[in-house]
């Protein structure tokens, strides 16, 4: 009986704290009395789901619509919520920071990578008078990480289909960061960037494609509630079509037959770079 109650003894209580959110009214509060419909992605939930992308993360929440037509490659992709249409109407931050483009609302999503995510939060409802016009149906805030001891991750790997041009070919990946904590004083550093010689095209040409991204931040922390901090990010993406490789020859000619003419299947490339401060 002597080894039992010193064994309790031993026995440590870990109080399990709630789960807080900032996006439903701009200050921290727990998840059950947010006065809207909220979600809450975890860290551990993301790294359970190992998405390949941001917008990955939240596939599986009602009421939540992720669209990317050309997976890692849609440079387009958008995420909606309720019902409402186009992205203009949905706001998505990163960080506190939006990331809707101020002109046309859109959002580009590539060059953004999972592995740098703390947590989602997904506010769904009319949120215009506390975050403007763009968060109608509702808000969506990616939270990055910032350690609280040195972390280091390096990530790398390569796939390809067994059929040439069924899926994305020779798509490699790497993604590196690492992240410190030095008294009142932390900073986490990121790179990741994913290449693919693409899958052949409508156009019978190869899409070729690639993307990258670095997050740079840093925080110093006052007190416990006094934090400044400091955020940088760069994405950037590249596409490229290449010559056609056509089906169709003339057999008497061996010349490349293209319908209704070889200027509809000219190749080119494209790109973006995009900065982000905070």
């Amino acid at each position: 009986m002597i080894f039992e109650a010193g064994l309790a003894e031993e026995v440590k209580k870990f109080e399990e704290l709630p789960e807080v959110v900032v996006t439903a009214t701009r200050t921290e509060i727990p998840v059950e009395a947010a006065p809207a419909s909220v979600n809450v992605v975890t860290k551990e939930k993301i790294e359970m789901k190992k998405p390949k992308t941001i917008d990955e993360a939240l596939n599986d929440i009602s009421g939540v619509m992720v669209r990317r037509g050309k997976g890692l490659m849609d440079t387009l992709a958008f995420i909606t919520l309720r019902g409402i249409p186009e992205q203009k109407r949905t706001l998505l931050m990163l960080d506190g920071i939006t990331l809707n483009n101020p002109y046309f609302g859109g959002v580009r999503l590539g060059g953004f990578f999972p592995e740098d995510l703390e947590k989602v939060e997904v506010v769904k409802g009319p949120f215009s008078s506390l975050w403007g016009g763009y968060a109608m149906g509702g808000v969506v805030q990616f939270i990055t990480k910032m350690p609280e001891k040195r972390e280091i991750t390096i990530k790398t790997g390569y796939g390809s289909s067994f059929d040439r041009g069924e899926a994305m070919d020779d798509l490699r990946r790497v993604y590196l960061s690492y992240g410190d904590k030095i008294g009142k004083f932390s900073f986490f550093l990121s790179y990741g960037r994913h290449d693919t010689n693409g899958y052949v095209t409508d156009f019978a040409t190869y899409n070729r494609w690639w993307d990258d991204g670095i997050t740079i931040k840093a925080q110093y922390e006052f007190n416990e509630k006094t934090r400044l901090r400091l955020t940088y990010l760069r994405n950037r993406y590249e596409y490229n079509y290449d010559e056609p490789h056509p089906y169709l020859y003339n057999a008497t000619t061996n010349q490349p037959v293209y319908y209704p003419s070889q200027k509809d299947y000219l190749p080119g490339p494209g790109g973006r770079i995009q900065n982000i401060w905070g």
